[in-house]
C-alpha cells in the first residue's frame, strides 16, 4: 500500500494524518496493494482546477481522480484553505474536516457518487460511520 502526500501550501499541515486515514481506509476495503496520492493545494490553484474539470469557476473541498492503472486508486486534490473556512459550518475541527474530506474523496476514487441527494445523503452517511468504526478521529 503506497500512500504518497504532497503539502503544495505554505500552511503547516498534518500530512501523517492524511496518509494514517488512507492507509486504514485501504485495509478496511482489502485494497492494501492500492497507491493514492494527495495533493494539498490552495485556492487559487483549486478555483482553476474546479473550472477545468467541473465547470465551476470557485474553489471546493476536494476534487478525485480515479486512475485506470491496476495497482494505483487514483489522486485527491484537497484545498486546505476551504476545509478550514468551512470546518466552522459543520461545527468541528479543521482537523476532524480533514479526515472527513479525506474519507469523502477515497469513497469516490472506489466508486461512490454523490450526483444525487440520495447519493449525497448515502456518502454523508457511510463517510461519518467509517470515521466512527474505524477510530479515524483518533489517529
Amino acid at each position: 500500500m503506497l500512500v504518497e502526500v504532497s503539502n503544495k501550501t505554505r500552511s503547516r499541515i498534518d500530512t501523517n494524518l492524511i496518509r494514517r486515514v488512507l492507509e486504514h481506509l485501504l485495509k478496511h476495503y482489502r485494497l492494501n496493494k492500492q497507491g493514492v496520492s494527495v495533493a494539498l493545494i490552495g485556492d487559487k490553484s483549486m478555483r482553476q482546477l474546479n473550472k477545468k474539470w467541473r465547470g465551476k469557476d470557485k474553489p471546493t473541498d476536494i476534487l478525485s481522480f480515479t486512475a485506470d492503472e491496476p495497482d494505483y486508486l487514483g489522486e485527491l486534490i484537497i484545498d486546505w484553505q476551504q476545509i478550514k473556512r468551512q470546518a466552522p459550518r459543520f461545527r468541528q475541527s479543521a482537523r476532524r474536516e480533514l479526515i472527513f474530506i479525506v474519507v469523502h474523496g477515497f469513497l469516490h476514487l472506489i466508486g461512490y457518487l454523490d450526483d444525487t441527494d440520495n447519493q449525497s445523503k448515502k456518502m454523508l452517511e457511510l463517510g461519518t460511520n467509517l470515521i466512527d468504526k474505524l477510530k479515524l478521529d483518533t489517529l
